[in-house]
């Protein structure tokens, strides 16, 4: 079995806990939130791909950690990052590059995103979708809310969601 390596580092954060991201030769393939250690990232990488294909590797995942570290400061707005989908379905990918086009400090319903795909009657389906969305962030799920405009799921809970949206300055009902 050929696997392609996945190399990860950590960003410590402020408010969001310890970031794992994980980069492969392809583009940046994982982003999760909200750990309170390196074993925990470790835990969660191994969901998503086999241990054997894992390397820590600070220097591959560079662009993407200043990135993301300038979101999080307030500093940009839109990522330049290569990615890479390949873990995600043909559907999930397209449900990804739509909440990828919506603006930052905008927000849409999972019914906009469904309509957005040109699957109206899909809300449910785009929220699996978004839940299984391995670089959030980059790809911005969080900006995803229930049709009333109230907050809604999210892999890294409720209040890992308030708080990006908060720092992007978005108007939702509480």
């Amino acid at each position: 079995m050929n696997l392609k390596p996945v190399y990860y580092d950590l960003l410590p954060t402020l408010d969001l806990g310890l970031m794992g991201i994980g980069v492969s030769e392809k583009g940046l393939c994982f982003v999760s939130m909200g750990h309170a250690s390196e074993s925990e990232i470790w835990e969660a990488l191994r969901t998503q791909f086999p241990k054997d294909q894992i390397t820590n590797n600070p220097g591959h995942v560079a662009l993407a950690r200043k990135q993301l570290n300038e979101y999080l400061h307030g500093w940009r707005r839109n990522f330049d990052l290569p990615l890479d989908l390949d873990t995600c379905t043909p559907f999930q990918v397209k449900v990804l590059l739509a909440a990828q086009s919506i603006p930052y400090r905008e927000i849409r319903s999972y019914g906009q995103l469904a309509q957005m795909i040109n699957k109206p009657k899909a809300s449910r389906a785009v929220g699996g979708a978004l839940r299984r969305n391995p670089v959030p962030i980059v790809i911005p799920c969080h900006r995803v809310l229930a049709s009333d405009g109230s907050l809604c799921g999210f892999s890294g809970g409720l209040e890992l969601k308030r708080q990006l949206l908060k720092l992007e300055g978005a108007q939702w009902k509480e």
